[in-house]
């Protein structure tokens, strides 16, 4: 028995670096590596290590391109608004239309908003630096 545990115990030993290799990512379709991208920055943005996030003036759904959450954000220059849809059928058949919400910052403030899954949101005018809500206060 105890030989077998050993032998056991060394072929993990001897096969762990080949399960370490390099992922092989040459099979993956264009959608494939797209879906893996999206869980990856998910995964990141939700450790400790992750600080903040520059979105560029564009377009984001929220739960794909953003966690759904509360955030904080901030302009470095000039200011930044953001309109927020309801869904992306919403934003599609109502453009700059109708929109839920808009919010903005100035240059050097900062401000805060709740996203849901499937909104929308557009920045205009500037980019945003996005960054995990930090409350002034807390409950115990």
């Amino acid at each position: 028995m105890k030989k077998l545990v050993t032998l056991i115990l060394a072929l993990a030993l001897i096969l762990a670096p080949a399960a370490m290799a390099e992922i092989d990512l040459s099979g993956m379709s264009f959608d494939e590596l797209v879906a893996l991208q999206k869980q990856v920055i998910s995964a990141i943005m939700q450790t400790d290590e992750w600080q903040e996030a520059e979105l560029p003036v564009g377009m984001y759904v929220i739960g794909e391109d953003i966690p759904a959450g509360q955030w904080d954000f901030s302009c470095e220059n000039g200011m930044v608004m953001i309109k927020v849809w309801k869904s992306v059928d919403e934003y599609t058949q109502n453009g700059d239309k109708i929109w839920l919400n808009a919010i903005s910052a100035n240059a050097g403030e900062k401000s805060t908003a709740l996203f849901s899954d499937g909104q929308v949101i557009q920045l205009f005018f500037n980019s945003a630096v996005f960054y995990p809500h930090v409350a002034a206060f807390s409950f115990k």
